[in-house]
């Protein structure tokens, strides 16, 4: 039997497992912020990862990550997962990654693409180690 894992959807609120005092409550305008999980583990048949993204109520840009494995001396870089748009006052959490992948250690960047009105607003960018295990 084949069962199908639908991607993760942006929920209203905030991660309940964060500690309160790690919201992010004040963003001035124009800048880009947000909360992540910087080391996430992705296990199971649909690599189910325990990503976790949030964009504040204060931000005023809607949020789309991409995690890109980072291989090779020369840059290159290949896409593990995408999240949805995430609005401000809203998070995604425990998302499968985007591809199967094997076991093992992946040194990750992420960006934080930022849109307002659906025009592209600019971007951040991060390092997230992923392990994905059996």
């Amino acid at each position: 039997m084949w069962l199908f894992t639908p991607k993760a959807k942006a929920q209203d609120g905030v991660i309940e497992s964060v500690k309160d005092i790690e919201h992010i409550t004040d963003v001035p305008k124009g800048e880009i912020r947000y909360l992540v999980n910087n080391s996430v583990t992705a296990k199971g048949k649909n690599l189910k990862g325990d990503f976790m993204f949030e964009n504040p109520a204060a931000c005023e840009y809607s949020l789309q990550f991409t995690v890109y494995e980072i291989v090779g001396d020369d840059g290159e870089e290949n896409v593990l997962y995408t999240s949805p748009v995430i609005e401000p006052g809203q998070f995604v959490v425990n998302d499968k990654l985007s591809k199967k992948v094997p076991t093992g250690y992946y040194n990750c960047l992420y960006i934080a693409r930022a849109y307002k009105n659906g025009e592209y607003a600019g971007e951040r960018s991060g390092e997230l180690a992923l392990t994905v295990l059996n």
